[in-house]
C-alpha cells in the first residue's frame, strides 16, 4: 500500500520458539491456545487471524516500535511471538510495511495553528480551542470556523479523544477485533470515523460498548457530559491517578463512582453553577478543554 493513510502491506511477525521437546510453554502436543498451535519440533505457529484479534485499529502515522503494541496480546501470544531461541527479539518496523498490521488506519498528529473567526478572545474557550488545534486534537468547521456551539455526535468525539491516545501511545485494547467490527456493522470501514471508532470502542468495558451503540445510527447520535464521563473512565482507570478529591455538585444528590473519579482526577468538572450537567449535551466548546485535560493527566499518569 501506499503511505498517504498509513494503510500498506508485506512482511510477517511470527516468531518461534521452544527446545524441541513440544512443551512450547502452555501449549503441549499439538494442541493450541489463544489461536497458537504446537508444531511437532515444539515451535509456535501464530494464528494470523488470532494475531489480528488483539491488534489496535489505528496507529500514529511513523514508525513504531512493535514491541510498543506486544501489551494487547494474551501472555501466550506474546510468549510464542517473542521468543525466539529462549531469548527475546525487539524489532523496530514500519507497522505499514507488515502485512499483519494491514488493517489499521494511520492517524496523522499534525496540528494547525488556526485563528477561529467565530471565536472571540474572550470566551472561555478561546484558549483551549486553540491549543487543543495546535496539538492536533480538534480541528474546525471549514478553514476558520469552529462552531463552538454546536453539539457534539459519538463519531466527532471519539476521533478526538483517539488522537489524544495516539499522541500518548496509548495502543491497548479490551475487546477483540471481530467484536468490535460486528458492533461497528452498521458504519461502512470506508467512512472517516469507523477506525476512529473502533480505536476507542475496543478500549472500553463491553457494557459500556453495549450502551452506546444500543441506539439506531449511534456514531450520529449527541453524546452527553454523562456518557463522556464513563468513556473517560474506561480509558484511564488503570493509569494509577489520583483520586482522593472528588468533586460535589448541586445538581447530583450523590455522585456516581465515575463522576467521582472524573471530577477527582480533574478529567471533567462542572459549569460555574457548580453544576455537572449529567444529561446534557456536550458541546464543541467543552470538548477541547476536555481533550487537553486529558493529554494533560495522561502525560502525567504514574503507570503509562
Amino acid at each position: 500500500g501506499s503511505g498517504g493513510d498509513g494503510n500498506g502491506n508485506g512482511g510477517d511477525n511470527s516468531g518461534s520458539g521452544g527446545n524441541g521437546n513440544g512443551n512450547g510453554g502452555s501449549n503441549g502436543g499439538n494442541g493450541s491456545n489463544n489461536g497458537i498451535s504446537t508444531t511437532e519440533n515444539g515451535s509456535h505457529d501464530v494464528s494470523v487471524e488470532e494475531f489480528k484479534e488483539h491488534l489496535p485499529f489505528t496507529l500514529p502515522v511513523g514508525r513504531v516500535n512493535l514491541a510498543e503494541i506486544m501489551n494487547v496480546y494474551t501472555e501466550d501470544l506474546v510468549e510464542a511471538i517473542l521468543e525466539i531461541d529462549n531469548g527475546v527479539q525487539v524489532i523496530d518496523v514500519t507497522y505499514k510495511d507488515i502485512d499483519i498490521l494491514s488493517d489499521l488506519k494511520g492517524i496523522q498528529l499534525e496540528g494547525k495553528d488556526t485563528i477561529y473567526k467565530d471565536v472571540k478572545q474572550s470566551h472561555w474557550a478561546y484558549n483551549s480551542i486553540h491549543e487543543a488545534s495546535r496539538k492536533g486534537f480538534l480541528k474546525g468547521i471549514g478553514e476558520d470556523t469552529y462552531e463552538y456551539k454546536s453539539p457534539l455526535s459519538i463519531q466527532d468525539t471519539f476521533v478526538g479523544i483517539n488522537r489524544v491516545l495516539m499522541t500518548n501511545r496509548m495502543f491497548d485494547v479490551r475487546q477483540k477485533r471481530s467484536v468490535i467490527e460486528h458492533k461497528l456493522s452498521e458504519v461502512s470501514k470506508k467512512h472517516w470515523s469507523y477506525y476512529d471508532l473502533g480505536s476507542i470502542l475496543s478500549k472500553l468495558e463491553m457494557d459500556r460498548v453495549d450502551n452506546l451503540v444500543s441506539r439506531a445510527n449511534f456514531y450520529k447520535s449527541n453524546i452527553t457530559r454523562g456518557e463522556l464521563a464513563g468513556v473517560l473512565y474506561d480509558l484511564t482507570k488503570d493509569l494509577g491517578l489520583d483520586q482522593s478529591k472528588p468533586m460535589q455538585f448541586n445538581d447530583l444528590e450523590v455522585n456516581s463512582y465515575v463522576i467521582d473519579y472524573v471530577s477527582s482526577t480533574g478529567l471533567m468538572i462542572g459549569d460555574h453553577k457548580g453544576n455537572f450537567n449529567y444529561d446534557q449535551i456536550l458541546t464543541r466548546a467543552e470538548l477541547g478543554a476536555i481533550l487537553l485535560r486529558l493529554n494533560d493527566v495522561i502525560m502525567n499518569s504514574t503507570t503509562k
